[in-house]
Formats: structure tokens, C-alpha cells, sequence
């Protein structure tokens, strides 16, 4: 296998639960999403016994990427690869170029958008025509993840790319995996 041990996550189960634990972490008083998505992306990392960067806790901080979980202290082996951008789309597609350049099994992109639909359409229609199709360099295996908050619907929606073969990808195709709501046992 390219990545060995890889991936630490399955990434249709892991989807779900970081949108929860986003959503219970923001209940539970942290008031900004980007600080929630820090929060719980250190937690779950730190729970699965990987190294996490950044980590204030042990003055660790941000390396490469906005988030990276590596299996261990010495900066090898990223685990997963995370990019979060909550603004414009211009500025989430310029985040997803970076995902590019990093060798890591999985590699998750989080953006938010107002509506489901045409701005998720636009934003990983961008992705696949500016970036994903052009790219030369991919690893097979890789594993992208989307994870699209929507405001203000209280859900989030999540995205998947798997890269068939090493090199260029021709008609790369990133299907919709599905709504994710918030707090599912209210619902």
C-alpha cells in the first residue's frame, strides 16, 4: 500500500462524526467555527494517539497546512491533511491548492457556503477544473474529503474523491456523499 498503515479513519464514518462534533462543540459555547473545527479536529486527533499540529498545548504550532495529523512527533507519515476556509470562493479554491502538494492518504477540504447547491456546484467545480485536472502529480488512493457547513441550514453536506491512478486524472468526479445534520437525535 503507498501510504502503509493509512488511512487512521474511514472517511465517510469520520465525516460525520467531526460535523457533530463541530456542531456540539459550537452547543457547548465556542461561538466561532473556525475555532470549533480546530478544536475538535485536536481532540479527535490527539484521541486516535497521533500528533497533531498546531497544538497550543504543547507549543506545536500551525506547520504547512491549517491542520495536519501526523502518526507521530517526528513529523513523518502525515495521517490526514486539512485545509479550512470559511470565506469567498476564490479563497477556498487558493486553499485547495495546497492539498495538492502534501502526500498524505487523506486530505479534507472545509468551506462554508449560504446554500446548498449552486455555491457547492461552483466551489468543487473549481476544485476539479482548476486543480484536480490539471494536477499531474496524484498519488493512487488518495482520499479527498469535502466537508461543506451550510448556513443556516444547521447541517453540513460531505464530498468524496478517491484518485484512481498515479498521475493526471482526466475526468476527475467528485461525488456527493449527503447531508449530515447537526444533531441528529433532535431531529
Amino acid at each position: 500500500m503507498t501510504f502503509g498503515k493509512s488511512p487512521v479513519v474511514d472517511p465517510h464514518k469520520f465525516a460525520k462524526q467531526f460535523v457533530q462534533a463541530v456542531a456540539r462543540t459550537i452547543e457547548g459555547g465556542v461561538n466561532d467555527r473556525t475555532e470549533a473545527v480546530g478544536k475538535v479536529l485536536l481532540e479527535m486527533g490527539k484521541g486516535l494517539g497521533l500528533y497533531v499540529a498546531p497544538d497550543r498545548g504543547i507549543k506545536q504550532p500551525e506547520f504547512l497546512l491549517d491542520f495536519l495529523w501526523f502518526r507521530s512527533s517526528d513529523h513523518n507519515d502525515i495521517a490526514l491533511a486539512v485545509e479550512s476556509e470559511l470565506g469567498r470562493q476564490k479563497a477556498v479554491l487558493d486553499d485547495f491548492q495546497k492539498l495538492l502538494h502534501i502526500k498524505a492518504p487523506l486530505k479534507m477540504l472545509i468551506f462554508s457556503t449560504t446554500r446548498h447547491g449552486s455555491e457547492s456546484r461552483a466551489v468543487l467545480e473549481g476544485v476539479c477544473k482548476s486543480y484536480l485536472q490539471k494536477f499531474t502529480q496524484h498519488v493512487k488512493d488518495e482520499e479527498y474529503l469535502f466537508i461543506e457547513f451550510v448556513d443556516p441550514e444547521k447541517a453540513a453536506y460531505y464530498h468524496y474523491f478517491k484518485v484512481p491512478e498515479h498521475g493526471g486524472v482526466e475526468n476527475p468526479e467528485i461525488v456527493d456523499k449527503g447531508r449530515i445534520e447537526y444533531f441528529p437525535h433532535e431531529l
